[in-house]
């Protein structure tokens, strides 16, 4: 979680991640918040993506080392 506008990079699944699913959604806010996706690959090959609206969202399945992106909406990927 975060309030106001920052930076947040998510950490690596371990191999009891395996297949877990995360929804990360912006749900209140003025502010962009931007994802580092260092430990996240697929979709565009961007290295962040930012929330500036509510309901922004990002879908990712944790794979053995990084998370992969499976889904995202308003979400803008740099």
């Amino acid at each position: 979680a975060s309030t106001g506008a920052g930076a947040v990079t998510i950490a690596v699944p371990d191999a009891s991640m395996l297949g877990k699913v995360k929804i990360i959604e912006m749900i209140s806010g003025e502010h962009d918040v931007t994802l580092a996706l260092t430990n996240v690959q697929g979709g565009s090959a961007a290295t962040t993506a930012t929330f500036s609206d509510i309901n922004d969202a990002l879908v990712l399945v944790a794979g053995v080392a990084k998370w992969h992106v499976i889904g995202e909406s308003g979400v803008v990927l740099s």
